[in-house]
């Protein structure tokens, strides 16, 4: 849905006026691409998140992987947005709040983000030889 948001933004007369004025389109960048758990491939981000005019920052260990082993097989993005909410529907009809669910992941991947921060903070301290700011 990200994807054709981002689609939908390029079909814009904003869009359409900014071009006509030189400027060159915004990328759509995939940060998040490194798979955790045993729920599929380790590269099943970067074999699914492929479109025209769509970046992923890979980590080397992906990277890795998917110079290894990656099934690409061209544009896995584009036209999917309908089944996206066609299964985002099921959820709620099952009783998952979207919004709630949406806010539980945001923390999770904060709380993760900020122990990431404070890890590298305590390496960088020991390597200067005292606590980082």
């Amino acid at each position: 849905m990200s994807n054709h948001a981002y689609e939908r933004g390029l079909a814009g007369n904003r869009w359409r006026a900014l071009a006509a004025a030189g400027a060159r389109p915004p990328r759509l960048v995939w940060t998040a691409t490194e798979a955790h758990g045993p729920a599929g491939p380790d590269t099943r981000y970067a074999d699914g998140l492929v479109a025209w005019g769509v970046t992923s920052a890979l980590t080397r260990r992906t990277l890795d992987a998917v110079s290894r082993r990656a099934l690409l097989s061209g544009d896995t993005l584009s036209g999917r947005h309908v089944s996206a909410r066609l299964d985002l529907a099921v959820l709620t009809e099952f009783g998952v709040c979207l919004r709630q669910l949406a806010g539980e992941l945001e923390r999770a991947w904060l709380a993760d983000r900020r122990s990431a921060w404070e890890e590298l903070r305590e390496r960088v301290g020991k390597l200067l030889g005292g606590p980082v700011g």
